[in-house]
């Protein structure tokens, strides 16, 4: 309200009621909660009929291929002082490192 006050200055009525909703006052706030709301009879007491009484119904289909329940994969991030490894492949066969045995220029394989 000091707002509007400081925004309209003398033009600004007191009353909040001006300046707000009609669902805000008493009268509507009354007649909504005026009528009363029955409760659910207990469950012994329901009545269902004679053929929905030996019937199954079963679930909804779910597409499993909708669901994932699997973690989804991060980045690890480097923390304040971590470096990662710089360790480069290394050839299996001759020990040398920038290739590995499957891409090794002098293997032949069998």
């Amino acid at each position: 309200m000091a707002a509007l006050l400081a925004q309209y200055g003398h033009k600004y009525g007191l009353e909040v009621s001006e300046h707000s909703s009609q669902y805000y006052s008493v009268e509507k706030y009354e007649m909504a909660y005026s009528g009363h709301i029955t409760s659910v009879p207990l469950k012994e007491s329901w009545v269902f009929p004679v053929e929905l009484m030996g019937r199954l119904i079963p679930p909804s289909f779910i597409d499993p291929n909708t669901i994932k329940l699997e973690r989804k994969p991060y980045k690890k991030r480097r923390g304040v002082g971590e470096s990662f490894s710089s360790r480069r492949n290394k050839c299996s066969i001759y020990k040398c490192a920038g290739h590995k045995r499957t891409t090794c220029p002098n293997h032949n394989p069998p």
